[in-house]
């Protein structure tokens, strides 16, 4: 396998990682802007849960990659997508539709905890967030 090969999949599953990653980190903004830390669970959709798996690929690929190819590109790789999801902004164009689907499903469950997460949603996205 080739170096190209080893960056063209470790640059998929970082992609796929920092979308979940931003996500959850906007679940988390959204719910911390409204004094309401406890309520983030409810905001993550569904397959966030996918999340845990993807990071572990993702580390496998760079063990695997360190061991048979280079392990400096392969160190190298890891630290880029980690310093992305730390300084890269949460935009909410990318990360809300995901939360407001799961809202929607909170609201066919219990309707008034719906509306007050659609209602802490708007909030964030009108300040707090970087669109």
């Amino acid at each position: 396998m080739s170096e190209d090969t080893f960056l063209l999949v470790f640059l998929g599953l970082a992609v796929g990682n920092l979308y979940f990653s931003m996500v959850q980190r906007s679940t988390v903004l959204i719910s911390r802007m409204d004094d309401a830390p406890q309520l983030a669970g409810y905001l993550n959709p569904k397959f966030i849960r996918l999340g845990i798996l993807l990071a572990l690929i993702k580390w496998g690929w760079v063990l695997y990659w360190a061991f048979v190819g280079s392990t400096s590109i392969a160190l190298i790789s890891l630290f880029l997508s980690w310093l992305a999801a730390v300084i890269l902004p949460v935009p909410a164009s990318i990360t809300l539709p995901a939360i407001r689907n799961q809202i929607s499903l909170v609201r066919e469950l219990d309707g008034e905890l719906g509306e007050y997460l659609a209602t802490m949603t708007d909030q964030w996205e009108e300040y707090g967030s970087r669109r």
